[in-house]
């Protein structure tokens, strides 16, 4: 997609329907892209074709069937966008809307990397030092403080940040200014403490530069932990 599709539009007052047409076009690109695929693998010569290793049949099934896995969870989201705003939102609250179809296959990613078990890594290594240095810095506090300390998270996109510093006993608010993010953590929330409960397979488009041949199409469910009721702070 060119940049102009990916760009920020100029700041408008809230209009869900913005933001549906971003989950829109992910839905239009990734099946253009599946599409390509087929085109590619079933134009092989037979020969060529007998030298796969995989059928090209099998293999835009898959990923059809990826795709597919990826709308039902951008509908979900749609279905929480038409419910209204942003708690807390005015809508005449003017606001950077994102346009294309890459902020849907970012917000994919991130649900991976927030809260799956594979992401654990990745995530685990800038949020154990966040909070261990957290912990340092009020280690003498906590006990004198008689309550909560309370703890607010700038930038928490989907709330896993915020939903770890909970689990350490903290008070902690998340903020979030961006909408799509907003209501992925809210769709977190919505998992009631179900773990897995949402499917997602996000690296689905990603047809180069694969170690293994099934790389593509891997599941990462998320939440991989429960997320029970209060126990993920709220994102304002």
């Amino acid at each position: 997609e060119s940049n102009k599709n990916n760009s920020m539009a100029p700041p408008s007052a809230w209009n869900s329907q913005t933001f549906l047409e971003v989950l829109r076009l992910y839905s239009v690109h990734a099946n253009k892209e599946v599409a390509r695929v087929k085109r590619n693998l079933f134009g092989l010569s037979d020969d060529d074709k007998g030298e796969l290793t995989w059928k090209g049949e099998e293999q835009v099934q898959a990923m059809e069937d990826a795709v597919k896995v990826n709308i039902e969870l951008l509908d979900k989201l749609g279905a929480l966008l038409k419910e209204g705003p942003p708690k807390g939102l005015d809508e005449r609250t003017h606001i950077d809307a994102p346009q294309g179809s890459k902020p849907a296959q970012v917000l994919l990613q991130t649900f991976t990397r927030e809260w799956s078990a594979e992401g654990l890594k990745e995530r685990g290594e800038c949020h154990d030092l966040l909070v261990s240095a957290l912990d340092a810095h009020f280690k003498d506090k906590k006990d004198e403080a008689g309550s909560k300390l309370k703890i607010a998270v700038p930038g928490a996109s989907l709330g896993r940040l915020a939903f770890d510093i909970a689990q350490r006993g903290y008070d902690c608010t998340a903020c979030e200014g961006r909408v799509l993010q907003w209501y992925g953590s809210e769709l977190i929330r919505r998992t009631a403490g179900e773990k897995e409960a949402l499917k997602l397979q996000p690296f689905v488009l990603s047809t180069c530069n694969r170690f293994k041949r099934l790389d593509h199409i891997r599941e990462t469910p998320v939440p991989e932990v429960e997320v029970k009721e209060g126990q993920l702070p709220p994102v304002v």
